[in-house]
């Protein structure tokens, strides 16, 4: 065999790289179950179930010690026709009945169950103790089984369990390959001890071998995949069950003797068994006897050996199940049955078939035990891919050998593929994409990536939109159960409540210890990880669509470089820990207070996140970041606000979300940029610096402050990597006009021309497409946060990386209100670019910084005075409009007031005017601004003059001063004002509240 017709083979058998197909599939096995049970036996045995601790109570303690759900509920009666007469009012999956029914006989009952319920299982429980180990199969007749009661409710579950087995056996394995244990054993008494303890201890292992890596609920769904049992009272019964499942058979556990016909017959035993294993070479097989002549048997066959009346019989048959049908430990053994390695799960069994002698992967595959263990493990399919391949299939043993390696590789990465998978440290490889730590929350960042990735695996299943192959960061999560532990183990809950320094807050917590058990996963991550790592919050209230939390708290950006693991397993504990500080810090205690929420309600997780970028010497970096918005607050020329806002930056997104110089744009028309009409207003407003992070061997701060370990680097610098190329121009020395061509001498800067006018690289069809699908599936407008590598390095490709997804707050209903038309001119204010929706009435204060009065190189100190005089109004209720020039929030001073959000919290308009002698760019696309949504503080941006967009300064200034200070006026207006915001037609007007007519 060629080894492009096994890797083609495999590409048709091996499950779809999305676990998503897969659960489905699984959802699809064991769908008749035994929900409701009705139990008939006489008065005297159903008090003697009940004295015994009650039956329903005792089957409950079972399910629930094998991590079972779908816990059966049990209704009991007394007598076979009041039996009758419930089954006529009420729909029963399954039929106990006691073999002493007193008013019928059991074959009369069962036969009117069956007639007045055809397919109704009815199985018989014999109460005295060992019943009758011989009885004739007929002797009850129409009974599905006869069970032996044994004082535990065990047997109540083997029951359960082989009745649901033969409802759903032939639909499960035409669903997906399913493993059959068949039981020949006609002893009543001692298949009802052996299967009670066989299903148990299959539950287990079922629970335990799940593939690591996946949730709860997929855990659950994975055990429905556990082998199915059979059970066979003769050998002619058994050679029919193993015609019907013989591609599927697992295991075989026999008896050495059953009745047939009425009498013994030694020699059918051994007989049945040696063809069994002639047809199926290397089928596990354990003979269980209390025959003398058993042992003999067994050994002349090559099989397992159990003495049924040996103390030690449960033992030998957990260790047939963990051995010999694969359960446990893949044993790799020579020609001799030697051990010579072992493993415990797919990645201990890849790394061993690279080591392993030709002469034990001969021995192995020649038997089948490759996939046998696959399957018990849960990899049916990747069982079924292996089982059919024979070294006579290859030209060699070493191509075998690849072709298996590749086959349990691929296997064991799609299966993580849109999983969010637990951490193991013993399976935990780098490429996994998505891990949390523990069992508490993810917090709403987290939470929001996790649908992210659901949502991308779902939709693109390969990874690919169309040609573009779409990448997610690899992710842990550390829930907030470590949290809780952390702040508990260190006793900081009383001293982060009351603290009120945040230096000491930060010594404090960086000197605490994580817990072992989350400092011992880190330790195994931190071991095979080696690359930059971004270290973000997710609390609980995080990423909400009604709560601004954005950018509140801390994230670290580290390099993760250093060759000393334990150093850098400190730095990422550091890091951790800031994280979990920053919800104690000044800042965000005021903040709480401002919406009167309690610090002690809040959560944290902790994502640790692969940092997108590519290292260029002693830096790293993307050569792109950005956010997109699905709705476009500020639509301009034939745009809709339906069409969708990217900003855009070189570098770290730092630059975008807080509202740097980055370029915005409309995906869907990439070529109108209005921003600068000329070379000069282009120089102005272009990006002059990027963020990224130094993989020096400086020392990192973990000082609070977001990003705040990212450094400010020039443009020479990307030229100079090779990052610039794709997204700048040049304004040519010669004729002041732009160029797309860095060989040009002139002035570089950033445009993105080469990819939004020429589409060197699709990233508008792809914003435009992940923007459809997002908002198709959160039902809202929503935000994305996506980052790019692309330069022109040798040998190297673009990667898109999707970052982030959550709802954006647009809060887009139509007002029932009207403007009367003829009043406008007497409005104070008026725009037709703004933020928000709704109606603000009874407004009485407005604090303003006069364009042609304010300095822009004041700015900082008037961010102080607008946030106590927020403060102020604010302790008295006072809703305020808050006008000046520039930028509002951002962090470039020059380009506006840089306030935080805390600083005008209270306010119900924020307005942007233009700026004296400077054009500046629209406020889009960052975290301050997403905190003014999620509040509904409307904002509006009037940078040019005339009927409908305008400030009356001159009615500003004749208003009553409360107060002037550093350029910034607040004045009080006598009569009560009404904002009005209607973000659909996109008009916003501030007038007094009489001109303000409500719709009839």
């Amino acid at each position: 065999m060629q080894l492009e017709e096994p890797k083609q083979k495999r590409g048709q058998a091996a499950q779809p790289p999305v676990a998503a197909p897969q659960s489905r599939q699984f959802h699809a096995l064991m769908a008749r179950r035994v929900k409701t049970i009705l139990m008939v036996s006489t008065p005297y045995e159903a008090f003697s179930l009940s004295w015994d601790g009650s039956l329903t109570e005792d089957i409950y303690g079972a399910y629930s010690l094998l991590h079972l759900q779908n816990v059966p509920q049990i209704t009991t009666v007394t007598s076979g026709r009041e039996a009758l007469a419930t089954l006529a009012r009420e729909k029963y999956d399954l039929v106990l009945v006691s073999s002493n029914l007193a008013d019928l006989t059991i074959a009369d009952f069962a036969q009117a169950v069956k007639t007045a319920a055809p397919g109704l299982p009815v199985v018989v429980l014999i109460f005295a103790l060992g019943g009758s180990p011989g009885t004739p199969l007929g002797a009850y007749g129409n009974v599905d089984y006869v069970f032996s009661w044994q004082g535990s409710a065990k047997v109540l579950l083997a029951i359960i369990k082989l009745v649901e087995d033969a409802l759903n056996i032939d639909q499960d394995i035409r669903i997906c390959r399913i493993g059959v244990i068949l039981m020949i054993e006609d002893s009543i008494k001692h298949y009802s001890f052996f299967l009670s303890h066989l299903y148990a201890l299959l539950m287990k292992q079922a629970f335990a071998r799940v593939p690591y890596g996946i949730d709860e609920n997929e855990r659950q769904l994975h055990t429905r995949t556990r082998p199915k049992i059979v059970l066979a009272r003769t050998f002619a019964e058994a050679e029919t069950l193993v015609e019907r499942y013989k591609p599927f058979l697992h295991g075989v556990i026999s008896d050495l003797q059953v009745a047939a016909e009425g009498r013994k017959d030694l020699a059918t035993g051994p007989a049945f068994l040696r063809r069994l294993l002639e047809s199926l070479p290397g089928l596990p097989v354990m003979l269980m006897s209390a025959d003398e002549a058993g042992q003999a048997v067994a050994r002349a066959l090559s099989i397992g050996f159990v003495d049924k009346n040996s103390p030690q019989c449960l033992r030998q048959l957990e260790d047939f199940c963990i051995s010999g049908l694969g359960f446990g430990d893949f044993i790799f053994r020579d020609s001799h049955g030697h051990e010579i390695a072992r493993a415990r799960n797919l990645r201990e069994f890849e790394n061993a078939l690279s080591a392993i002698t030709d002469e034990s992967l001969e021995f192995h595959s020649r038997r089948n035990q490759f996939s046998h263990w696959l399957l018990a493990q849960g990899e049916a399919a990747l069982a079924e891919l292996i089982r059919p391949v024979q070294a006579a299939d290859f030209k060699s043993l070493a191509e075998m050998r690849a072709y298996l390696s590749a086959a349990v590789r691929l296997r064991r990465r799609e299966k993580h593929r849109g999983i969010i998978a637990d951490f193991r440290a013993d399976d935990f490889e780098p490429e996994y994409a998505f891990l949390m730590t523990g069992r508490g929350g993810l917090g709403g960042k987290a939470r929001g990536l996790a649908f992210m990735f659901n949502l991308f695996s779902q939709h693109f299943p390969d990874g690919r939109l169309g040609p573009n192959e779409i990448k997610f960061p690899h992710t842990l999560v550390i829930t907030t159960d470590a949290f809780d532990e952390f702040m508990a183990l260190n006793d900081l809950e009383a001293f982060a409540a009351e603290c009120r320094s945040d230096e000491k807050l930060r010594a404090r917590f960086m000197a605490a210890r994580l817990p072992e058990g989350l400092l011992r996963q880190l330790r195994a991550y931190i071991a095979q990880v080696q690359v930059p790592l971004a270290v973000r919050s997710s609390s609980h209230m995080e990423d909400s669509s009604n709560q601004p939390f954005a950018g509140l708290y801390q994230t670290c950006m580290i390099p993760n470089h250093d060759p000393d693991a334990a150093a850098r397993l400190d730095q990422l504990g550091r890091a951790v820990k800031l994280v979990y500080a920053s919800v104690f810090t000044t800042s965000v205690k005021r903040y709480f207070q401002t919406l009167k929420l309690n610090t002690a309600e809040e959560k944290m997780a902790v994502i640790v996140q692969e940092l997108v970028g590519r290292r260029y010497g002693d830096l790293f970096y993307p050569a792109i970041s950005g956010v997109a918005q699905s709705f476009n607050y500020y639509p301009f020329a034939a745009m809709e606000a339906e069409d969708g806002v990217a900003a855009t930056a070189l570098g770290f997104g730092k630059m975008v979300v807080e509202g740097g110089q980055a370029l915005r744009f409309c995906p869907r028309y990439p070529t109108i940029l209005p921003q600068a009409a000329t070379t000069r207003e282009l120089r102005q407003i272009s990006q002059k610096q990027f963020y990224a992070l130094s993989l020096s061997n400086e020392a990192l701060s973990f000082a609070f402050g977001k990003g705040s370990d990212l450094r400010l680097f020039k443009l020479e610098r990307a030229e100079q990597d090779q990052t610039l190329h794709p997204v700048a121009s040049v304004i040519s020395e010669e004729d002041d006009l732009l160029v797309d061509d860095l060989g040009a001498p002139g002035e570089r800067v950033v445009t993105f021309a080469p990819i939004l006018k020429r589409n060197t690289f699709p990233l508008c069809d792809i914003l435009n497409e992940l923007l459809k699908v997002g908002k198709a599936s959160i039902g809202s407008d929503v935000e994305i946060e996506f980052a790019a590598n692309i330069d022109f390095q040798p040998g190297t490709q673009p990667e898109f990386y999707l970052l982030q997804i959550r709802p954006m707050v647009t809060a887009r209903e139509r007002l029932a209100l009207k403007l009367e038309a003829r009043r406008l001119p007497q409005a104070l204010c008026a725009s037709r670019k703004i933020m928000g929706n709704g109606l603000v009435e009874d407004v009485h204060d407005i604090i303003y910084c006069h364009p042609e009065r304010f300095d822009l190189s004041r700015s900082r100190p008037a961010a102080a005075i607008i946030g106590r005089l927020n403060q102020a109004l604010s302790n008295e209720r006072r809703r305020y409009v808050l006008i000046g020039p520039g930028r509002w929030g951002t962090r470039v001073a020059s380009l506006g007031v840089p306030v935080n959000w805390q600083q005008v919290s209270g306010a119900a308009v924020i307005i942007e005017t233009a700026a004296r002698g400077k054009r500046i760019d629209l406020s889009q696309g960052a975290h301050f601004f997403h905190n003014l949504a999620a509040t509904g503080i409307g904002y509006f941006s009037i940078t040019e003059t005339d009927q409908e967009n305008f400030v009356r300064w001159e009615r500003l200034e004749q208003l009553p001063v409360a107060s002037e200070e550093g350029g910034v006026r607040h004045v009080r207006s006598p009569e009560p004002l009404s904002v009005f915001m209607d973000a659909l037609n996109h008009r916003g007007v501030i007038m007094s509240s009489s001109d303000v007519a409500r719709a009839e």
